[in-house]
Order: structure tokens, then sequence, then C-alpha cells
């Protein structure tokens, strides 16, 4: 039997499924989303599907937090579903990590400037220069843009503030690599806002970090190759699911990196 529904706190209200399970299956972006006129599929079960090919940000994030590895594909039970392929975790439901990036997709990596190190500041300090080439290639295979770059307000401090890079989500262990070839200037662990990072210099004045990291995989100091993996995708520091934040600096100045990352 069809049903219309509006919105999502319609169709949870009209439902005896949650939210979560019909957001997963569904692929609804936003609980503001408007429903008007989508075709909609309510399971009669609690639980999570986790696409098996992810395409929302926050199928991303699910299939981090539940890996199907080869070789344990009966681990889960599969279904076909409105031409898309899921695993399903019966009675899984939304961390609160997950709730949180759902409601206010903003609460991935806020960054506050009074939560940054001082050897983060100096290790984006460039010569005065301009690069010839600022042409970098994208430093993960597949992945998408859960916040962009440029102004916003922090969900933490609730203050006006930079993000000065952009967020890019991706399954926990998927290989970051280097957008240029450069040294490695820092390899820090655990730091309290990129948890393990690494930044890179290309010379010319440009600099790249990679924050997030579940594991570093470069040294100070050693060189690397353009598209050499340097590390894996997390969700140390100041992160409420796995991604990488990614940015680029000229001469110190923060720059947005998909315009000038190649395509």
């Amino acid at each position: 039997m069809e049903r219309a529904f509006s919105d999502l706190l319609d169709l949870y209200a009209r439902t005896a499924v949650r939210y979560d399970t019909i957001v997963s299956l569904n692929g609804i972006d936003s609980p503001q989303e408007d429903l008007t006129g989508k075709k909609i599929f309510i399971p009669s079960i609690n639980g999570l599907f986790v696409a098996k090919n992810p395409v929302t940000a926050l199928d991303y994030i699910l299939q981090g937090e539940y890996p199907v590895y080869q070789g344990e594909e009966d681990k889960y039970p599969s279904y076909s579903i409105g031409g898309r392929e899921f695993y399903f975790i019966l009675d899984a439901q939304f961390s609160p990590s997950d709730r949180a990036y759902y409601i206010q997709k903003g609460l991935i990596l806020p960054i506050d400037e009074s939560t940054l190190t001082q050897e983060t500041a100096e290790s984006t300090q460039s010569p005065k220069s301009a690069p010839q080439n600022t042409n970098p290639s994208k430093p993960l295979d597949k992945s998408v843009v859960t916040s962009p770059f440029g102004m916003r307000i922090s969900p933490i401090s609730g203050k006006w503030l930079m993000h000065k890079g952009v967020d890019l989500a991706a399954p926990t262990g998927t290989p970051i690599k280097a957008c240029k070839s450069g040294t490695v200037t820092y390899a820090i662990a655990m730091n309290p806002t990129y948890g393990n990072y690494v930044v890179l210099d290309h010379g010319g004045g440009m600099t790249s970090l990679y924050g997030h990291m579940s594991k570093i995989l470069v040294k100070k100091g050693q060189k690397v190759a353009t598209g050499e993996v340097i590390g894996k995708v997390g969700a140390t520091g100041l992160a409420t699911g796995p991604h990488l934040h990614f940015e680029i600096k000229l001469n110190g100045e923060p720059q947005d990196p998909l315009k000038y990352i190649d395509k």
C-alpha cells in the first residue's frame, strides 16, 4: 500500500521503524529533506542497511563502521532493494557521532583556532615565492565531500570560524595519497584537533595537510612522490566519523583544495 509522507519526522511518526533504519536504506541525506513524491522503502524490522557500493557520505561512514571483508560476506544477510545492494545489521543503530553527523553535518571536524598546536602553525609557514605548478592530484581515489572549505559556525564553540580545508568521507583504512611530490615536514600522532596527521612541503610555497588518519605510514624528513600512500583514513582527533581533512596552503594562506586538485 502506498502512503504519502512529507518529511522524515512525518514518516517516523507514522511507522514503527526507527528513523536510522529508514535513513540508511533510503539514502535520506537530511532530516529536512522533502520526501514528497519520493518512493520510500519501509522495512519490517529495525537495524542498519550498509551499502555495498557507498554513494552518500552517510553510506561511507556506515561502511567504515561495519566493514565486510573478503571471505566474510556471509557475516550479514544481503539484500537488493531499489536497485542497490545492502548488508543488513540486525538491531544496529546510529552511534552518538552518527546522530550528530546526520542532524548537524557541521559537526564533521569543526576547526577551532584555539585548539591548534604551535607545531601545526609552524608547519604551515612557507617561502614567499609562488609555485610554478599548483595542480595537485586527489588524495583519495573515491570519497564524498562532507564539509567544504570556508566560514561556518562551529557547533562546539558556537563561533563563526574558518574551515581551512575540505572533509572527504571514506571508509576507515582507505589509502591516503600524497597530492604532490614533496617532503614530510610533520608526522604527528594524536593531535587534539587533527588526530594523526601529516604535513608535506611541496616547495615553492605550497604545503598540504592530511588529518584524522587511523595510521601514519611516513616519517618526518621522508621524500614522497605524487600518489604515494602516506597513511590510512580514520577518525582520530576532533572527528565524528571516518574521513580525511585535507588542506592546501600557498605561502601560509589556506586555499580551497577543490579548486586546485586535478578533477
